[in-house]
């Protein structure tokens, strides 16, 4: 896919697996106003996601191996090469955008969160790689900001929802 808008939100759910792992991009450009309830299996890599709300149990899963269900514990549910260019998480009015969802990718180039949900349930949520270049979660006047992430870590926490590195 090489552009996508998706007006996602609630009652238009998205199940959407893409299985060739050839393609250099799975998707290149996908702007998605609301991603709930939804998910996107890619084989292989996608270039930009652009996400206003992405919330309850969503999932966005880069190169994982196709037995995994969740957040990769470990290296080898990775495919090698599969990455996400940039993701983005954000909206212009102030309510919770991040919420009990999970992406995962071996590489991450940029993450740019907003407002991520406080609430702990006990169930972890949020993002896991091999390699972020560069991170960001945005909460109100404080921010966390990171570069360079290779090291196995947690880089960031807040309640229930983890930055993992494996």
């Amino acid at each position: 896919m090489d552009r996508f808008w998706a007006p996602n939100g609630p009652g238009r759910l998205l199940d959407i697996n893409l299985t060739d792992p050839s393609a250099q991009w799975s998707i290149r450009d996908w702007r998605i106003d609301s991603f709930d309830e939804s998910h996107i299996r890619a084989a292989s890599s996608i270039a930009s996601l652009r996400i206003g709300i992405f919330e309850r149990n969503s999932s966005i899963l880069v190169g994982v191996t196709p037995d995994v269900h969740g957040l990769p514990v470990t290296l080898d549910q990775f495919l090698p090469s599969k990455s996400i260019g940039s993701v983005t998480v954000r909206r212009s009015r102030s309510t919770i955008l991040f919420s009990h969802s999970l992406i995962a990718a071996s590489s991450i180039g940029k993450i740019d969160v907003t407002l991520i949900d406080p609430v702990a349930t006990g169930e972890a949520f949020g993002i896991v790689a091999d390699r972020i270049d560069s991170y960001v979660r945005r909460a109100g006047v404080a921010s966390v900001s990171r570069k360079g992430l290779d090291a196995a870590q947690v880089a960031d926490t807040e309640s229930d929802y983890r930055v993992q590195l494996l």
